[in-house]
């Protein structure tokens, strides 16, 4: 009875639906499948996703779905989700950034495991298993550069080619460890002083610094 013109947040007004028909749901804390986020996600296009969910708002108001206090938690989620989304915009904006200055330096021939061996280093660990850092470790690979492991929170999740370690563990002493995540770098570096001996680098302070190098 109430076709949807705008499309991203049908499944989230199915469940709110079942809800409000008193359905029982069952969680699985099975680790099933990996949500890789990419551009072309739906839930990331912001504004059609607020269309869609205002529509779905509208819908659940129209019908009396559930009470006032209830819709207007509903409206107060929506916002919040959005300036979530807003948040996450600005971090994939850091992030090509970082990528933009990354493939500049390439293009100058400047390679990162260059720039490391000339600080003295000969071995790293990376922070993060995300796409900056897989990237960096590909590069570092290619150029036969060692990378000891790899440092994630979710590390027990991983099924990776690389060794994943939780920073619970007891860590390998490294020369250095690069943070490749864009966010909560300043906790995350305080974390790994007091676990390890080594210099902490972020991605952005690493390119950052090669490119003012590779523009001198």
């Amino acid at each position: 009875e109430n076709i949807l013109q705008n499309n991203g947040a049908d499944d989230w007004m199915l469940w709110l639906c079942m809800m409000e028909e008193g359905k029982s749901f069952t969680l699985n804390d099975e680790t099933l499948f990996e949500h890789v986020v990419e551009g072309n996600n739906a839930s990331l296009r912001v504004l059609e996703m607020y269309r869609s969910e205002q529509e779905i708002l509208n819908v659940i108001r129209k019908n009396h779905v559930f009470s006032e206090s209830d819709t207007n938690a509903l409206a107060e989620t929506i916002q919040d989700l959005t300036e979530t989304r807003i948040q996450l915009l600005g971090k994939f904006q850091r992030m090509s950034c970082i990528y933009d200055s990354w493939l500049s330096i390439k293009n100058n021939k400047v390679h990162i495991s260059y720039y490391l061996y000339q600080k003295g280093y000969k071995t790293i660990a990376i922070y993060g298993v995300t796409n900056l850092g897989k990237q960096l470790y590909q590069e570092l690979s290619e150029d036969k550069f060692e990378v000891s492991y790899f440092i994630d929170m979710n590390a027990p999740y991983f099924n990776e080619q690389f060794p994943v370690c939780s920073p619970k563990e007891k860590l390998k002493q490294v020369d250095a460890v690069v943070i490749s995540l864009v966010q909560d770098e300043k906790q995350i570096s305080d974390l790994l002083k007091a676990r390890l001996s080594a210099d902490i680098w972020t991605i952005a302070e690493l390119i950052g610094e090669m490119e003012e190098v590779s523009n001198a």
